[in-house]
């Protein structure tokens, strides 16, 4: 398995931490970048955002860019028909992460931004509370007519999905 992005997000909570220059930060974002070359589908975008959160980490306005990264990610590393959902919720949770003194700004900035990465910033903002409640709601219901049962079943795999790949990402982090 190549270490690159790994290496990368190592790195990041080095400078935060004020062990290792930008500079060195930078350079370990663009080996994990080059790792993502030789890669297809979510693991590509999950070492893209390595990558993009390495070489970007100074610079408040380009940290969407692994965000987006992220999401895309995850929409790789369902089947089709889950992408959608499956992408919308990694958005929630990365908002859910947020610090409430720069929530506003980081919401308002994936509102400019969004066009920019690909639309994959969603824009109605919901949270992922909201979210899990409706997968509860769902699974929950006394009565089960044939949408709750398929919603039920597409939240219930999207859900299982989501945690799947995030389980794979902690191999990264």
């Amino acid at each position: 398995m190549d270490t690159r992005p790994r290496e990368a997000i190592e790195k990041i909570r080095a400078w935060v931490q004020g062990e290792i220059k930008m500079m060195d930060c930078r350079a370990y974002g663009g080996r994990a970048m080059s790792a993502a070359r030789d890669l297809k589908g979510a693991p590509r975008y999950a070492a893209y955002a390595a990558g993009q959160a390495a070489v970007t980490a100074h610079v408040a306005a380009h940290d969407l860019g692994a965000a987006a990264y992220a999401i895309k990610a995850v929409k790789a590393s369902v089947v089709k028909d889950f992408a959608e959902a499956s992408g919308k919720i990694e958005c929630a949770w990365q908002r859910d992460q947020l610090p409430d003194q720069i929530r506003d700004l980081v919401l308002d900035d994936q509102r400019l931004r969004n066009p920019i990465c690909r639309n994959v910033l969603i824009v109605n903002f919901i949270r992922l509370s909201k979210i899990r409640c409706s997968i509860y709601n769902v699974k929950n219901e006394k009565y089960r007519s044939d949408t709750h049962i398929h919603l039920h079943q597409v939240f219930g795999k999207v859900e299982q999905a989501v945690i799947k790949f995030l389980n794979r990402l902690k191999a990264f982090t």
